[in-house]
């Protein structure tokens, strides 16, 4: 030991466990593992488009049809409905 220098006590190491690397493997093709064919990607809308195609269809005839019954005392004469927005606070009070 040399001369004015003071030993330090060293640690003890502790063992770790040797850490194992995965090896990263490029996808050439990005299609492979999906659930999704590249023909049927974009198919999402279908069924929503056909919803709405066959409710307008059952309500089109609806739209020849003039005002019925109370109509006229709910909507054509009611002052507040006249009166648009502002009328609304007047019928929730």
């Amino acid at each position: 030991m040399a001369k004015g220098k003071k030993s330090t006590p060293r640690k003890p190491q502790t063992p770790q466990a040797p850490v194992r690397q995965t090896p990263v493997v490029k996808n050439k093709n990005p299609q492979v593992g999906t659930n999704v064919s590249a023909d049927r990607k974009n198919e999402h809308w279908i069924p929503g488009l056909v919803i709405a195609l066959v409710a307008f269809f059952l309500y089109a005839p609806s739209l020849r049809y003039g005002y019925v019954l109370d109509d006229n005392m709910m909507y054509t004469n009611n002052q507040f409905v006249q009166e648009g927005f502002s009328g609304i606070g007047k019928i929730l009070s």
